[in-house]
């Protein structure tokens, strides 16, 4: 268990803030960036910018790297530490998250049963409500992903989840790639999003048993009143699949590019008919003009 004041006075050192704002965090030789990304609603014809989903951007020097090859390299026993860091930066940037009101859009960011060293979930969720007080992030304006795939106790992760709620925090909750939705997480819990991975559902086109599982648990979420928010959109193909499977809420190279803090993304509509017919955004604007 982490001691809570040396997380404190390291958190105090590892984040600094720039002339306009914008905090980065150090991390041994790493500067980490939030990065931000849109996530849209599907209305009708049109899909409606509507969140902006936090992620972390390593760098060294000038050097961007991959998340996951750095999380490997900081070793498991700074998760964490570093879940907590994470977190506390994309809060603090709030209002550089990319668009011209930040207050009309919410902040979709992963947080952590674990998050500041806590063995109390009621604690845990308390400080991160806290953070966003003081970053003056409206707590109504705050999405919290809990994902509970691969958690030896999924009972925590669903008491977390209870208590982030129960903060006036949104409620987001996961299912791994190629598993059924967390049915029982989501009745206990209802939160207003289940997130997955497009590749998921590509698993229902092929058929068979678990694909019924699937696709029945699909049916179910939207039953209990969850809106489905499908990531990893990258081709018409992908959009396609995720329309079809209901996706209230959808995310992806395809729709917009993730940018870093401070970035402006491009927050107008879309339209369904132009993505599916491959008219969507190109491989240039996602890489940024």
């Amino acid at each position: 268990m982490m001691d809570r004041m040396k997380v404190d006075e390291d958190l105090r050192q590892a984040l600094v803030c720039d002339e306009i704002g914008i905090e980065t965090a150090l991390y041994r030789d790493y500067r980490l960036n939030s990065a931000f990304q849109l996530i849209y609603r599907h209305d009708d014809a049109s899909l409606i910018p509507c969140m902006s989903d936090a992620a972390a951007a390593p760098f060294i020097g000038r050097r961007r790297l991959d998340f996951v090859q750095f999380l490997s390299d900081a070793g498991n026993e700074q998760r964490t530490y570093l879940s907590t860091l994470l977190t506390t930066l994309h809060l603090r940037n709030f209002w550089h998250i990319g668009v011209d009101e930040p207050g009309d859009f919410r902040l979709f960011l992963p947080v952590d049963p674990l998050h500041g060293g806590h063995r109390d979930v009621e604690r845990a969720a308390a400080e991160i409500a806290e953070i966003c007080d003081h970053a003056e992030a409206p707590r109504e304006n705050v999405v919290c992903h809990v994902n509970t795939h691969g958690v030896a106790d999924r009972r925590t992760c669903h008491a977390f989840a209870r208590a982030l709620a129960e903060h006036d925090l949104g409620v987001s909750i996961g299912a791994h790639r190629g598993s059924a939705p967390d049915l029982d997480g989501a009745a206990q819990i209802r939160p207003e999003f289940v997130r997955i991975d497009v590749a998921s559902l590509r698993s229902v086109g092929r058929g068979g048993a678990r694909a019924r599982l699937f696709s029945a648990g699909l049916h179910s979420l939207r039953e209990l009143g969850c809106s489905l928010l499908v990531c990893g959109i990258e081709t018409p193909d992908d959009l396609d699949l995720a329309l079809k499977a209901g996706a209230g809420h959808l995310q992806g190279g395809l729709l917009g590019a993730q940018k870093l803090a401070g970035v402006i993304l491009e927050e107008r509509p879309l339209s369904v008919a132009s993505l599916l017919g491959g008219f969507g955004r190109t491989e240039k604007s996602a890489a940024g003009r």
